[in-house]
């Protein structure tokens, strides 16, 4: 037998005993690890679906850019006169100063085109049946935005945007882009997606118009039978998929604002389990080794005790030492010592007992905390003492407590650690704490992702369009005025194509650091993307202020930058909307300024031919 009647008793309740007091404790602890693995994949869901949301406005950002480009020539004073040969000149300036357009024509009602940048100027022009998407132009003045198509007269795949182009208030023809693929898997990949992750956009046929990675190989092809189901099912949001490549993923959703496109993302589940059975592995091993260790080290002193109590009624004597050299206290340390979870038992909110993993965690010295408060891990007494208030009310209800906190190590460094306390009696409470700082790091991580650019550090468009709105608030009390103020780069594309993308980005950083360092404290320097900046001018008592501030911007712009192969240098093209004035609506407002600066931009470009 395991043992015998004569020790049972002490062997026998020495591990009912243990295995009463450590299997609760490591259940709590797999409750616990079982969260921390959910809440990692919420986050991991959550900045999926961030990222998905960002690219999508990259996107929305990238089409809105090309219909303003559209809108302005389709309202320029020669062409709402129907002076279509200088309509096509101007057409041709857009074309050769923006790299993402492949040409630009016009059709009249019949299908019969009026001009093509793609042939030269008094070529013969070919008449087919109106395109698809001529008839929400033409019957109701609607933008069009085609699929993949292939060019009418060279067949390159392409991507169509046509707006109505008004003469004498009528609509006469259809004014349209066509925009190089390309150009928009490049603004996809600038995203910079996790190596693992696939990311591709849609069109509304389901074809794959950009991706993130392997593009050449299934540029055009239809996207995955399980993705589309997801787009049908579920719209924006998130699903499960397969890739191109056979990888079963988690899939965000979104569709791209004011556009038929898809913006979808895919991280691998595979990566997801790989993550979450780390720490459950290493918590289920260990378990399972203490709760063994546990109940070896209770039969072996089961029979020490019975050896000592034979002894004792046999008339013999049994050496103290034999019975207080194994005190629960030490079996109890040597079951619960682990690497992954801290644990603390208090007191009247001093510590009593404690594991080896609180004290990793805080980088205190064995035995160091015997006796103390946990107000030395706690940054100041204010924190402590709320901490406390919050946790025993919860406790004295009955109620565990659980908290995500930030806390102090020995040396001064501040970790994020998460909680959770059960009350074991009127002054006793058990503690289970966790160091979540990396977690923790990581959705700070994600929400630079979301609200800020990632090469230049700049506020984003969500980041903008939120400081405006609230900049758009207090100026309603105040009565103080707001500029924003579009800028473009010009020369951008001949310094990426001259010196390379490295030389390009430097440029940028550069930009970026010169623009800050002509604004006031109150004011916002954020980037769009690409070469687009825009400049959030706040509390302006007169207009002179921003132009002040404009004047300075167009200078330091101006100025030479050194990137590796040499020196180069951009100018800058600026629209300003006011409010008042001009709009008291965020969106509104970046949209006049957007338009203000593509004129600014043609100006510049008719004055460079002069």
């Amino acid at each position: 037998m395991w043992f015998d009647r004569r020790q049972r008793p002490f062997a026998f309740w020495l591990v009912v005993v243990q295995l009463a007091s450590v299997l609760p404790l490591l259940a709590f602890a797999t409750l616990l690890t079982y969260r921390l693995i959910d809440a990692q994949e919420d986050d991991a869901i959550v900045r999926l679906q961030q990222k998905v949301s960002v690219a999508a406005d990259a996107m929305a950002r990238e089409g809105d850019r090309i219909r303003t480009r559209l809108e302005l020539l389709a309202t320029q004073e020669s062409a709402l006169r129907g002076d279509v040969a200088e309509v096509r000149k101007l057409a041709a300036r857009l074309v050769a100063i923006d790299g993402s357009i492949a040409a630009a024509s016009a059709l009249d009602r019949t299908g019969q085109l009026v001009f093509t940048t793609r042939l030269p100027e008094g070529s013969p022009l070919p008449q087919r049946p109106l395109p698809p998407g001529a008839s929400p132009v033409f019957e109701r003045g609607e933008t069009y935005i085609s699929p993949l198509t292939p060019g009418g007269l060279d067949h390159v795949v392409v991507i169509g945007y046509a707006v109505p182009w008004r003469v004498d208030g009528e609509i006469r023809y259809s004014l349209r882009m066509s925009i190089k693929p390309a150009a928009l898997g490049e603004l996809l990949r600038e995203q910079r997606w996790p190596p693992s992750w696939t990311a591709a956009l849609l069109d509304q046929k389901m074809n794959i118009v950009a991706r993130s990675r392997d593009e050449a190989q299934y540029f055009g092809k239809p996207a995955t039978a399980s993705l589309q189901q997801v787009i049908a099912n579920r719209g924006a949001g998130i699903g499960f998929s397969t890739t191109k490549e056979g990888t079963e993923v988690i899939t965000a959703v979104a569709q791209v604002p004011g556009t038929p496109w898809w913006l979808v993302a895919g991280l691998p589940r595979a990566e997801l389990q790989r993550q979450a059975s780390g720490p459950m592995r290493q918590l289920l091993i260990g378990g399972a080794v203490l709760v063994v260790a546990g109940v070896a080290l209770s039969f072996a002193l089961g029979r020490r005790l019975n050896k000592s109590v034979q002894a004792a009624a046999s008339g013999g004597s049994a050496a103290p030492s034999e019975i207080s050299e194994f005190r629960f206290v030490e079996i109890q340390r040597l079951m619960l010592e682990n690497d992954l979870i801290g644990m603390v038992r208090l007191k009247d909110r001093k510590a009593v007992w404690y594991n080896p993993a609180l004290e990793r965690i805080f980088g205190y010295a064995p035995g160091e905390l015997e006796g103390h408060s946990p107000r030395l891990m706690h940054i100041d007494d204010v924190t402590f003492a709320n901490f406390g208030e919050e946790a025993y009310v919860a406790m004295s209800a009955g109620r565990p407590y659980r908290a995500q906190l930030e806390m102090v190590r020995k040396d001064g460094a501040r970790i994020w650690v998460d909680v959770s306390g059960i009350r074991l009696s009127s002054d006793e409470t058990l503690w289970i704490i966790m160091d979540i700082s990396a977690l923790k790091a990581e959705q700070a991580r994600v929400e630079q992702l979301a609200f800020r650019d990632h090469l230049t550090g700049l506020p984003n468009r969500a980041l903008l369009v939120d400081r405006l709105t609230q900049s758009l608030e207090s100026r309603e009390r105040s009565g103080d005025s707001l500029a924003v103020c579009f800028i473009d780069l010009n020369g951008f594309k001949a310094v990426n194509d001259a010196h390379g993308h490295a030389a390009g980005d430097t440029l940028l950083k550069t930009i970026a650091g010169r623009l800050q360092e002509c604004v006031r404290p109150q004011d916002t320097v954020a980037r769009l993307g690409g070469d687009e900046f825009v400049l959030l001018l706040s509390q302006l008592t007169q207009v002179q202020e921003a132009d002040a501030i404009l004047a300075r911007v167009r200078h330091v712009i101006a100025q030479a930058v050194e990137v590796a192969g040499g020196q180069c240098a951009v100018t800058a093209a600026i629209g300003v909307a006011y409010c008042p004035g001009d709009a008291s609506d965020a969106e509104a407002l970046l949209a006049i300024a957007d338009r203000r600066m593509y004129g600014d931009k043609l100006e510049l470009k008719q004055d460079d031919r002069a």
